[in-house]
Parts: structure tokens; sequence; C-alpha cells
């Protein structure tokens, strides 16, 4: 995961608000950082992950549109859709854009 968008910070969120049966977070990043996320991926299904940065005021990023599908399949064929694919045997993990 990287933040490659001005000085505001971003996270990753994959957890029960997703809704999913993970709890997956990054740390908050500034621009140009970036952070390697690994978690055991064991749960087939499509889930939402987001960002949960929320400032002083007005709507979350997320609330913003910042969230996205991440679909976890079985086995190892890749879908059309996706934009970055992670391979943990025995799943296969397809994050695409909304």
């Amino acid at each position: 995961m990287g933040n490659g968008s001005g000085p505001v910070v971003h996270d990753f969120v994959l957890d029960q608000d997703s809704p999913s049966p993970y709890s997956v977070k990054s740390e908050r990043l500034r621009r140009r950082q970036e952070q390697i996320i690994e978690f055991v991926a064991n749960f087939e299904g499509v889930y939402k992950y987001y960002c949960s940065v929320k400032g002083f005021a007005g709507p979350s990023h997320r609330e913003r549109g910042q969230e996205g599908t991440i679909e976890i399949l079985e086995g190892h064929e890749i879908p059309v859709n996706c934009r970055r694919v992670f391979c943990v045997y025995p799943l296969l993990i397809c994050a695409a854009a909304d």
C-alpha cells in the first residue's frame, strides 16, 4: 500500500466495518510512504477496503469515496478486471477499483 497523494495521510482498512471477517489495518501514511500488508486470506468473498482517516470537520475519506473492492478467490484464475493481484496459496486476492 502506498500514498501518492499530496500531504494528506491515508490508510488501508479491511475489518468488520467493511464488512469482512478480517482485521487488517495499515499505518497512516504520508506522501511517498509505503507499507507492505500481509494477512492470511482464508475466507473467500468480495469485501470493501477503505481509508479510515477523518479530519476535524466534514466527511471521512471513506464517505468521500475512498474505498475499493478486494475479491479473495480460491485457485489461481486471475479475473480480467484486476488492477493488482496478490497470491497467497491456495487463495488468490484480486484488488479491483470500483
